[in-house]
């Protein structure tokens, strides 16, 4: 039996009718980390790993919510649509932005699954928003464009969640396309494809296995800093609005005036923007082994300036740079955790996965898990 099939089925012995049956994809980044929220340039994929939701409106002002692998229920009154703390904001956030803007007045119920492992930096929670906002677009009938619904899942995840976060993750799980990577400019919202021919390469996620809650971590406070870094910037360039716009020369010349910390900030967004664009000229000339040159480059700029790794993360990558089958690797998605990207030779897999078991085991008391994912396409409707 299918997900979608089980999904299905699942929902009708309890909801004693067939549901409307979408998907949306976690994804990859290749590079440009904390970029999206300076408004500038970053370089993910859609995965061949799913968030389902099944929907079909309740004949009520009742919503009844159904998590199948956390084996949790949660109900709400569609007036009375409160945060509660747990998986349910991502779908209630969802709602309270379609809601409000075109006057639902009807209740929905919902099951939801998946197979993107939760807390790995894969994006489970934008995957949730853009399914949950999907379905509910079909089941209400309404008119939303594909940006619509990437704008509806960030403005629920900063407004309702409280993770003040960028574009990239619902962008990535709505426009994403197989074979492809997006080049995303958040600061016009928009995009172009860029074809991913890795060859003989293939990427490799290792996930650490630490797992963490960013709305409660120091990823708001980063956000922060870099605000803070352009205000420094303005006093001296006032046409800025956000990091996107100012270049090393000009964040050098205004140095004296911000905070050791800040500087260090700015300029690791900075270099990641330009991080990005050269690896997408990398990508589009076939160098594909420098490509590994610059994912080890980044993960150093993210431990040193960022301060957004952690000693898994570290290791791991250390562990790639010593192995001598890696051509490179950086620690992916918010960050304090979650998974490592690799980039190497088909042909090496097995071996590095032998290599980096034993040792993490050795240094945290565990292995970690390693994933082989696939670009695919975004959300879409199955049933």
């Amino acid at each position: 039996m299918t997900i979608t099939q089980k999904t299905g089925r699942i929902f009708k012995e309890n909801f004693s009718t067939d549901p409307i049956i979408v998907r949306a994809p976690g994804r990859i980044n290749i590079i440009g980390e904390h970029t999206d929220y300076n408004l500038g340039f970053v370089l993910p994929a859609a995965i061949d790993r799913f968030v389902y939701a099944a929907v079909a409106l309740s004949g009520s002002e009742q919503c009844h919510l159904m998590a199948l692998d956390l084996g949790k229920t949660h109900s709400f009154h569609i007036h009375k649509a409160e945060r509660t703390g747990t998986w349910a904001d991502y779908i209630i956030g969802v709602f309270r932005e379609l809601k409000d803007k075109y006057q639902i007045d009807g209740g929905f119920n919902m099951v939801i699954t998946g197979d993107i492992p939760a807390g790995a930096g894969l994006s489970s929670s934008a995957a949730l928003e853009c399914s949950a906002g999907l379905a509910l677009q079909q089941v209400y009938g309404l008119n939303l464009e594909k940006i619509d619904l990437v704008r509806t899942g960030l403005r629920a995840e900063i407004n309702f969640v409280g993770l003040a976060c960028g574009i990239m993750d619902q962008y990535a799980s709505v426009f994403g396309e197989q074979d492809k990577v997006l080049l995303i400019d958040c600061m016009n919202e928009t995009h172009r494809y860029v074809d991913l021919n890795l060859g003989d390469y293939q990427l490799l996620l290792v996930n650490s296995l630490v797992t963490h809650d960013l709305a409660d971590s120091a990823y708001n406070e980063r956000r922060k800093e870099c605000e803070r870094g352009v205000e420094a910037v303005r006093r001296e360039f006032p046409h800025v609005t956000s990091l996107r716009e100012v270049s090393m020369d000009m964040l050098n010349r205004v140095k004296r005036e911000m905070e050791e910390v800040i500087y260090r900030r700015a300029g690791y967004v900075i270099r990641e923007n330009e991080r990005v664009l050269e690896t997408t000229d990398l990508l589009e000339n076939n160098s594909i082994e420098e490509v590994g040159r610059i994912l080890f480059e980044a993960h150093d700029d993210m431990r040193v300036n960022y301060e957004i790794t952690c000693a898994e993360t570290d290791f791991l990558v250390t562990l790639a740079r010593e192995s001598g089958l890696i051509s490179g690797a950086r620690q992916m998605g918010g960050g304090f955790g979650g998974c490592t990207l690799n980039l190497l030779h088909g042909k090496d897999v097995a071996a590095f996965k032998d290599y980096t078991s034993s040792r993490y085991m050795n240094k945290f008391g565990h292995e970690p898990m390693f994933i082989e994912v696939s670009t695919a396409s975004g959300a879409s409707v199955i049933k």
